[in-house]
């Protein structure tokens, strides 16, 4: 991988996959779909990737008039997953933006560019799904048809440090030092969980075959979403579990490589949070 180019470059996912590939020494432009003013800590993580010199932001407005360019050998990240767990599915809603990320896929769909798409494990969920999961899938679907150069890996309950306060394990961190918190609702299934850099390790390494397929993620640690909510004593009720899920046969199960002790991992979320809110 020579160069990659990151949707949203600022939302959890995304900003742990751009890092991780800045520090393997890769070129990354980081596309921002809206004026994210509002973000959480968004001068921070400009911070954290701004001075390194193989990172550049850009303005969609301006990737979308530089048209379909010539981008050889350049891997496209969008992470759907983030956007489902944020509540920010509008961005789909939009033309202006949709047509031209479609039109790209399009004219690249004989080109050397590979396309990733980070996904919500709740779409594997069809019976059961939401207007708002339709409208993931159906701009899933029309990039499917316009290329066949993907990957498409599907997340469970992925969490460490810059975790949004979405997430059920970010609002029981943050509510025991901000009681006046205020949270949107969450999205995620109880069901499974894996810390980000454990789950990044393999996704990088898929990426890096270049080889197009699908792939379910899996800490291969059973109840592992309700250990970590042990873990920060959490009432977590009833759980998930995995006969809601349709996996046909083009998707693959794939068990990270690496896990991370909870203790270690949920410390390194906690310290982070404790610096950020702690030290306003």
């Amino acid at each position: 991988m020579d160069k990659a180019c990151i949707f949203n470059v600022y939302d959890f996912v995304s900003f742990h996959i751009c890092q991780t590939l800045l520090n393997k020494g890769i070129e990354v432009e980081g596309i921002q779909l809206e004026n994210d003013s509002k973000e959480p800590f968004l001068e921070e993580k400009r911070l954290e990737v701004g001075r390194n010199a193989n990172f550049e932001e850009k303005a969609f407005s301006l990737w979308a008039d530089r048209g379909n360019g010539d981008q050889h050998n350049t891997t496209i990240i969008f992470s759907l997953y983030d956007f489902y767990m944020q509540h920010k599915e509008t961005i789909l809603q939009k033309k202006v933006i949709t047509d031209p990320i479609l039109r790209y896929f399009d004219h690249n769909r004989d080109k050397s560019n590979l396309i990733i798409f980070l996904l919500p494990i709740q779409l594997l969920t069809r019976p059961f799904y939401s207007p708002t999961l339709s409208d993931f899938q159906g701009f899933l679907d029309q990039a499917m048809d316009l290329t066949e150069n993907i990957q498409l890996f599907y997340l469970p309950t992925v969490y460490g440090p810059w975790q949004p306060t979405t997430f059920l394990f970010q609002q029981s961190i943050l509510t025991k030092i901000n009681e006046n918190e205020e949270f949107r609702e969450s999205r995620e299934m109880k069901l499974d969980a894996i810390y980000i850099e454990d789950a990044l390790e393999t996704i990088v390494e898929v990426i890096e075959t270049r080889e197009p397929g699908s792939y379910l993620l899996e800490s291969g640690k059973l109840n592992h979403w309700k250990r970590c909510a042990a873990f920060l004593n959490m009432e977590v009720g009833q759980v998930d579990n995995r006969d809601s899920f349709h996996l046909n046969h083009q998707i693959s199960k794939m068990v990270v490589k690496r896990v991370t002790s909870i203790s270690e991992s949920m410390n390194k979320q906690m310290d982070q949070i404790h610096r950020l809110y702690l030290t306003r």
